[in-house]
């Protein structure tokens, strides 16, 4: 049996989920989250953060906004988005 891939953008993936009043409830009552948007999660504000977080907090996060299914493809969007933060310092 195939693996199937995901053929939507990463970003619009985030979107959908944060859009979930699930997912923004979860966001809210672990991480102090409210009203969760793309553009706040994707600020250079957000992500130096995040990068502060241990590795277990960040797993917890982006299963939370990823879902099981796309956690792969959403923790390396943020890692990449960690590596574009750091060469601009």
């Amino acid at each position: 049996m195939k693996k199937r891939k995901s053929i939507f953008p990463t970003e619009h993936i985030i979107q959908a989920n944060l859009s979930l009043q699930t997912i923004q409830r979860e966001l809210y009552q672990n991480y102090k989250i409210y009203k969760p948007e793309l553009e706040t999660i994707l600020s250079n504000k957000f992500i130096s953060n995040y990068k502060n977080w241990s590795p277990e907090t960040q797993d917890s996060f982006i299963k939370i906004i990823a879902g099981k299914v796309n956690f792969k493809k959403v923790k390396y969007f943020f890692q990449k988005k960690i590596g574009e933060l750091s060469n601009e310092l």
